[in-house]
Order: structure tokens, then sequence, then C-alpha cells
């Protein structure tokens, strides 16, 4: 059964606030070696994802639910926050794969968190920004996106040209990754 609490729906509003745990799921033990979180827990699913890498607002939404892998992806297209959703079956739009693991940030510290570095004598600067982006599936779910200031624009949101032109897109997502594995956490 899919939990209906964490489902987009009437009354509900775009969360502005910057507090609280985010939690994201891994396929690999994050447990913390002499370097914090493991590399691999970070990069295993998330290479191609850190220009938007998806969490979950721990609250309403539990732990526990990061063992519900959607496999309709219809569902996790961005959404309003109070639209009108269908429940996800199982075996239909979702599964659980109960072998998952967990990690977790601090939203006021990864908040505005930034990576600078140089590209051709230019300093490169983008700011790490927690935003609330309802799913069909997850009102909870909120991205870590990274807004790149020479661009005036989210990473995610560039066209490829200019990703190519503009950014080295391998020294960012090893910046940004770096970022990403300093601020998780294996514990709430």
């Amino acid at each position: 059964m899919y939990p209906i609490e964490i489902l987009p729906g009437l009354r509900k509003k775009i969360i502005t606030e910057k507090s609280g745990i985010l939690t994201r799921f891994t396929d690999i033990d994050p447990l913390s070696d002499e370097f914090g979180i493991k590399k691999q827990a970070i990069t295993a699913n998330t290479a191609r994802d850190m220009p938007d890498l998806s969490c979950s607002l721990l609250g309403i939404y539990k732990e526990e639910f990061n063992s519900l892998k959607i496999i309709n992806l219809a569902l996790v297209v961005y959404c309003g926050p109070n639209e009108n959703v269908n429940v996800p079956i199982e075996n239909e739009d979702f599964i659980k794969v109960e072998n998952r693991k967990s990690y977790f940030f601090d939203v006021e510290k990864i908040h505005k968190v930034e990576v600078i570095y140089k590209k051709d004598n230019i300093d490169l600067k983008a700011i790490c920004k927690v935003n609330h982006t309802p799913t069909k599936c997850n009102y909870w779910h909120f991205s870590l996106n990274w807004f790149l200031f020479a661009e005036n624009e989210y990473w995610h949101k560039l066209s490829d040209d200019i990703k190519k032109s503009n950014w080295s897109k391998e020294r960012l997502s090893k910046e940004t990754r770096s970022i990403v594995r300093q601020y998780a956490r294996v514990n709430v």
C-alpha cells in the first residue's frame, strides 16, 4: 500500500522554509569511512543527478518510504503541491526494494553552500539551493539544485550547448559530489 500522506493534494503549498532534514536512498551501504560517507554511496546513483539531486523532507515522509521505487516514470515529474493525483499501485507504479539504505542532509547546513573553481582564469561559482519540488508521487520531494552565477541560471536548466561551452561538466560534477559527500551523514 502506498502512503497517501506523502501525495500532493488540496490545501498543500510550496514549502519555502529552509530547515529540516532531507533523506536520500542509496543501494550501497553508506556507512562512514575515515573521510565521512563512503564515496560509492554518493556516486552510485548521483553522477547524472547532481544538477538536480532528489531528496525527501523527513517528518510526514518517513525513512522507510525510501524503499519505494517508482517504476512508472510519469509519477516522478514535478507538479503543483495541490495537484489531484491517483494513489500509486504496487507492482504497476512502484515496487518495494527492501535493501535500500539512506543518508541525510541538514537543510540549514547545505543550503547556500558554494563551489568555486577556475577555468581559463575565470572564477566559476555555483551555490547549492534546496528547493521544494513536489512530484506526482511525493509532495515532500525536494531537490538540491546548483545555481550558476555566470549563467544566472540553475545547472539543470542550462542547454547542452551552454554546458559544453562554458562549464566543465566533469569538474562541476566532481566539486558538487564532494560537497554532497561532505554534508551527507548516515544518521538523522
